[in-house]
């Protein structure tokens, strides 16, 4: 995995959209097959929702037609739009995939 996350790094540093939306998925199913279990799509959003209430960093949830399970990650930070570090994007990845293993 670790040649994955430099490769994000690497990514994210250049701000490269295309790199980093491949990235993400890649990891995440890497560390599913290792762990024996199905599949997940991984999608890269542009900046954050913000609300009131917060503000979201990512989203589990149901693949598009209920086919699977769907990760939506955000780039970039809700006020400055600025790209997201990569121990944030990594966090939230992992946050993500836990839910997916619940």
């Amino acid at each position: 995995m670790q040649p994955l996350v430099r490769q994000l790094e690497t990514a994210l540093a250049g701000a490269d959209r295309d790199q980093t939306e491949r990235v993400p998925g890649a990891l995440a199913n890497g560390i599913l097959a290792d762990l024996g279990r199905g599949s997940v799509t991984v999608g890269l959003l542009a900046a954050r929702p913000s609300h009131a209430w917060g503000e979201l960093h990512g989203l589990h949830g149901p693949g598009q037609g209920g086919r699977g399970a769907r990760i939506a990650v955000w780039m970039r930070t809700a006020r400055h739009k600025r790209v997201v570090a990569l121990t944030t994007l990594l966090r939230t990845l992992l946050h993500e995939l836990c839910h997916h293993l619940d």
